[in-house]
């Protein structure tokens, strides 16, 4: 039902960047009044607009697939000529109550061209910084102390991995970079902290490729995963869900990727490590069943 009062916002939120561009352009030169740009312009912000539409109604297929991924470069993109337009309109609400030579420079042709031309640098800057950086991976250490004894072992390392959504913007080449990256941390235990895929396996570029790559992972303890809440099969338009939560599905495929990926699944269970700690799937136990679960594989490992 949001999506009945979402999508209207979104066309006036688009009609109003489109309004605001054309003015600003026309304001550089009197050449962007004229039909040959004017009809490009709008067809050229229509398509990348409902690009969202496009790739929800298309058929699965590779020309879907770049669609949807032009798609999620709009969206973003789209957000910051939101936000730095707004801004500047509220900025020049302000400043009408200001005199001064202030108001002189931004209320005129030359500061109007200068402003466009300054936020136009800032949004592809951004924009270009928020796609290279998305394909950098980060590593951040944490010392965290735990007040139990574990026969054996004085310390552990383990890397969390989490959100990886494998599919339109995540590739073979990024994961081969995150391998890299936890290899040369020499875990003792790798653990993936859910949203593994992006909702649809078809979406995931050479699936049997990037399942080798992560199977490459070395640890002492192996690699284990739980599932999150994008890891099942479910229609997005535009990040929201059009489908209800009692027709969500999760796609056997994801289990047979993870096995394949050499990763343990648990789905709400309850793992006993070196016969001397537990790792847990879930926040908390969802039943009463998977207490006794957990009790009964407890009489297996030593106390911590």
């Amino acid at each position: 039902m949001i999506l009945i009062f979402i999508i209207p916002i979104y066309i006036l939120l688009n009609a109003y960047i489109l309004h605001r561009i054309h003015k600003w352009l026309t304001a550089c030169s009197e050449r962007f009044h004229s039909k040959w740009f004017v009809v490009p312009y709008l067809t050229i912000y229509s398509l990348l607009a409902l690009s969202l539409l496009f790739a929800f109604l298309l058929p699965a297929s590779e020309f879907q697939v770049l669609v949807k991924r032009i798609s999620n470069y709009w969206l973003g993109t789209f957000l910051y000529l939101l936000m730095f337009i707004a801004v500047a309109d509220i900025l020049r609400l302000i400043l009408k109550q200001i005199t001064g030579k202030i108001h002189e420079f931004f209320f005129c042709k030359a500061g109007y061209v200068f402003v466009g031309l300054l936020l136009t640098a800032l949004i592809c800057g951004i924009s270009a910084y928020g796609i290279l950086h998305s394909k950098h991976v980060k590593v951040t250490p944490y010392d965290i102390t735990v007040e139990k004894s574990c026969a054996g072992h004085d310390s552990l390392k383990i890397v969390l991995a989490a959100d990886l959504h494998l599919g339109y913007s995540v590739d073979d080449r990024q994961m081969q970079r995150m391998v890299k990256k936890i290899n040369a941390q020499n875990a003792d235990l790798v653990v993936f902290a859910g949203d593994v895929f992006d909702n649809e396996y078809e979406a995931v570029q050479n699936p049997d490729k990037i399942a080798k790559t992560l199977s490459t992972i070395q640890s002492t303890y192996g690699s284990y995963a739980v599932f999150g809440n994008h890891d099942v099969t479910e229609r997005l338009l535009g990040g929201f869900s059009v489908t209800s939560k009692e027709n969500e599905v999760r796609d056997p495929r994801f289990e047979s990727f993870l096995k394949d990926a050499d990763i343990t699944l648990l789905d709400d269970k309850v793992t006993c490590i070196d016969n001397a700690f537990y790792l847990v799937a879930e926040k908390i136990f969802k039943n009463q069943e998977t207490a006794q679960r957990t009790e009964k594989l407890s009489k297996n490992c030593s106390r911590t």
